[in-house]
């Protein structure tokens, strides 16, 4: 897989922005890279209820062949697989790391 192309975060935002457009006929707004990127390879918007995901799990990355148009569910499946799905507040790595030491802990308690 190629590397990673990273842009900025924007302060105040989750993935890298910018504007396009122009301010003397209305036009102008600000978009998401990865979303914008991601439209262009495609070479049409991305569908309704559909996301722009990443491959690399890095969401500064604009690298289009690391994005790709998948469901809210997809993006759910993918941060499970990588362990940075979030659930009561905790990542599913901080959970695991937890888990083997909660074990543990038990294990040496029983002896």
């Amino acid at each position: 897989m190629k590397p990673c192309i990273l842009r900025t975060i924007n302060k105040g935002s989750k993935y890298p922005s910018f504007t396009i457009g122009s301010r003397k006929d209305g036009s102008r707004k600000r978009v998401s890279a990865h979303r914008y990127i991601l439209e262009k390879k495609l070479g049409r918007a991305i569908l309704p209820g559909m996301q722009a995901l990443h491959k690399c799990n890095n969401r500064a990355c604009i690298e289009e062949d690391h994005l790709y148009e998948g469901s809210p569910l997809d993006n759910v499946h993918d941060s499970i697989r990588v362990g940075s799905h979030m659930t009561f507040g905790r990542t599913t790595q901080d959970r695991k790391k937890s888990d083997r030491t909660g074990n543990q802990n038990r294990s040496l308690s029983k002896q």
